[in-house]
């Protein structure tokens, strides 16, 4: 992700303790962010863009969530300041979806939720009324194993809101993104690319 440091604002009004605000960054409407995996062999990343004002992103793994054993953290969050809140977790992966061990995404977002639900300061941000999502990001190729979870279940269950509004929206994404090509949002299977990035608030066209 590059963003020059006079464009990092912190914003005043998302809903986190003044612990926190610095951690969180506006996008203003419009504007276009790339977010890279510097570790990754594949350079996963993505491009995403606010279609409307009040779109702020972390990254918990690099501002929020410290050094510990065990902890697992997805590597973006991008709260949406909507009628109800909507909060998004980024997952950047490489073409094949590993669903066990240390890099079992479904299990980074769900350590990252139990993080933030634990955490004064932080669990206005997973509280039950607020939509969730989750992104799970590949470049170019994906290969999605069949069959689903332990873990992928269990990341469902908590991103389902007992918000009325949610009931009948798809929570958990599967993202490829792409150097140029159309968007499309097709059940829970996205394509995306720099010229026509993700959008947040995210909702299905």
């Amino acid at each position: 992700m590059n963003r020059t440091p006079d464009m990092c604002l912190a914003i005043p009004c998302i809903p986190v303790s003044d612990k926190y605000k610095a951690c969180f960054h506006s996008v203003k409407q419009g504007e276009r962010i790339t977010f890279c995996d510097e570790r990754s062999e594949v350079n996963s990343k993505i491009t995403i863009t606010a279609k409307e004002a009040g779109v702020y992103y972390s990254s918990p793994e690099q501002e929020i969530i410290p050094q510990e054993k065990n902890q697992k953290k997805s590597d973006y969050v991008i709260f949406c300041c909507t009628e109800i809140g909507q909060i998004n977790f980024i997952e950047l992966k490489g073409q094949n979806i590993d669903k066990s061990g240390d890099r079992d995404p479904f299990m980074q977002i769900l350590d990252t939720i139990e993080y933030f639900s634990k955490t004064e300061g932080l669990k206005t941000l997973v509280s039950a009324n607020v939509e969730k999502h989750a992104f799970i990001v590949s470049p170019m190729r994906q290969k999605i194993p069949m069959g689903s979870s332990i873990s992928e279940r269990k990341l469902l269950r908590k991103l389902i809101s007992q918000h009325k509004a949610s009931l009948n929206i798809k929570v958990l994404h599967y993202v490829k993104f792409v150097p140029k090509g159309k968007y499309s949002d097709n059940d829970n299977r996205i394509i995306c690319s720099s010229n026509e990035p993700l959008e947040f608030p995210y909702r299905k066209l």
